[in-house]
C-alpha cells in the first residue's frame, strides 16, 4: 500500500487475547477526524480457527451515526480467517504451511461474477481451489512473522473517539503493531 506508512516502535505490539487477560484493546483517537483507519496486525491462530470469525474492530464516533445493525456510534467490522487475518510460515521453514503463501497482486481483483446458467467459476474448481491468491487482505512477510493490514473504511470523514481491538473466543490473539490513519 504505497501511501500508507506505519510508525514500528522498537518490534514492541500490544497483545490482545483472552489467555493474557486482555481480550479487549482500546485506543483513545481524541476526537480527530479520520475517512479511514489502517492497522497493522499480526495474527495468532491455530488450524482450528480457520474459517471463523476472529476478532472485531469497534470504532465509535462522536456524530450520531444510524448503524444498519446496532443503531448507535459504532463502526464495527468482524475479522475472519482467512481473508482478514492470515498467516504462513517464514520461507526458511522446511515446508510451507498457512492461508497466505501464493501472492496477492492486487487486493481489489475480484473473482468473476457467474454468468446465468453457470454451474460454478471455471477457474474454481478443484485442484484449483481455494486460490488464496483472491482473497481481499494485504499480507507482509517480515523476518519469521506474518503481517496484516487491516482497513476500516469510515465514508467520509467522522470524529473518532476510540478504536477497540477485541478478540473473539479463547485461542485467538492478535498482535498491535501499530495504527495510522487517512484524514
Amino acid at each position: 500500500m504505497p501511501d500508507i506508512k506505519f510508525i514500528i516502535d522498537h518490534q514492541r505490539f500490544v497483545p490482545v487475547s483472552a489467555k493474557t487477560g486482555a481480550q479487549t484493546f482500546r485506543l483513545d483517537m481524541e476526537s480527530e477526524s479520520y475517512k479511514k483507519i489502517y492497522l497493522l496486525v499480526i495474527p495468532f491462530i491455530r488450524n482450528h480457527d480457520i474459517f471463523s470469525e476472529i476478532a472485531r474492530i469497534d470504532v465509535e464516533i462522536e456524530e450520531p451515526y444510524k448503524h444498519p445493525d446496532i443503531g448507535s456510534t459504532m463502526i464495527s467490522r468482524k475479522l475472519y480467517s482467512p481473508g482478514d487475518l492470515d498467516w504462513f510460515v517464514p520461507l526458511n521453514w522446511m515446508y510451507r504451511l498457512g492461508t497466505a503463501d501464493a501472492p496477492r497482486t492486487s487486493r481489489h481483483q475480484l473473482l468473476p461474477l457467474l454468468e446465468e446458467n453457470t454451474a460454478d467459476w471455471e477457474i474454481a474448481k478443484p485442484p484449483l481451489f481455494p486460490q488464496r491468491q483472491f482473497w481481499t487482505n494485504t499480507v507482509v512477510e517480515v523476518g519469521g512473522v506474518t503481517m496484516n493490514v487491516i482497513e476500516i473504511d469510515l465514508t467520509k470523514p467522522r470524529q473518532v473517539k476510540s478504536l477497540t481491538l477485541s478478540t473473539i473466543g479463547t485461542d485467538p490473539a492478535i498482535g498491535l503493531v501499530a495504527v495510522t490513519a487517512e484524514k
